[in-house]
C-alpha cells in the first residue's frame, strides 16, 4: 500500500477563522472557516493531513487545537459522521515535508521573486479591504471561493452573537438593526 501524500494545513486563518486575533496559544475563541470541517473529512481520504501552526510548539497549543477541532467537527458535520478521521490527523512540531501546504500567510513561489513592496503590502484573505478589486467568482480558485463564503458566514455568526447579547438585555440598538438589514441585503458589514 502506497503512502498518501502529505497535505499541511495552517490553523489560524485557514481552519480557525481567527476573527478575534491572537489571544494565546491555548485560547481559540472563534468558529471555523466555512467548509473547513467538511474539507478535512474529505481530505483525510486522499492525504495524510498534518496541522502545523505557530501554536504547535507552544505550551497548550496542540491540545487546544485538538479540542477545538473535536468540538467544531461535532458541531458542523452531520450527526452520523464517523469522527474517527480525527485520529488520522497528524500534529507535527516541525514543518512536514508536504506535497502541498494551505496557509493564509504564504505566497506561491513561481520562480520569479516578488517585489519587496508587494511583500510589505501583503494581507491575508480575511484582512483585505472591502473595496479591493475582486476576481469574478468563476475565475477564483476553489479555496478563495470558500474563503469568501466563510467571510460572509463569519459576519453572520458575529451578528447573531451580538443580537443575542443585546436581546438578552431586552433591546437591540438601531445601529445593530441597520447592520442586520444591510447584511440581509447582501451588503458587506463590519461587526
Amino acid at each position: 500500500m502506497s503512502r498518501k501524500p502529505i497535505l499541511c494545513l495552517d490553523f489560524d486563518g485557514v481552519l480557525h477563522s481567527y476573527t478575534s486575533g491572537w489571544k494565546g496559544a491555548a485560547v481559540i475563541p472563534d468558529p471555523p472557516v466555512a467548509g473547513a470541517m467538511q474539507f478535512l473529512l474529505e481530505a483525510v481520504k486522499h492525504f495524510e493531513v498534518h496541522i502545523f501552526s505557530s501554536r504547535s510548539n507552544q505550551i497548550g497549543g496542540q491540545k487546544a487545537m485538538r479540542e477545538w477541532l473535536g468540538y467544531w467537527s461535532v458541531a458542523h458535520l452531520p450527526h452520523d459522521t464517523d469522527l474517527s478521521f480525527l485520529g488520522d490527523i497528524k500534529w507535527p512540531n516541525e514543518k512536514p515535508p508536504a506535497m502541498v501546504t494551505i496557509d493564509d500567510r504564504a505566497i506561491t513561489f513561481t520562480g520569479a521573486w516578488p517585489s519587496i513592496e508587494s511583500l510589505l503590502a501583503f494581507q491575508p484573505w480575511n484582512k483585505k479591504p472591502a473595496g479591493e478589486p475582486a476576481m469574478a467568482a468563476a475565475e477564483l480558485p476553489i479555496g478563495e471561493q470558500l474563503a469568501r463564503a466563510n467571510e460572509r458566514q463569519n459576519t453572520g455568526y458575529r451578528l447573531v452573537q451580538k443580537i443575542a447579547s443585546e436581546v438578552g438585555y431586552g433591546f437591540m440598538t438601531a445601529s445593530l438593526a441597520e447592520k442586520v438589514a444591510d447584511y440581509l441585503d447582501g451588503k458587506r458589514v463590519e461587526v
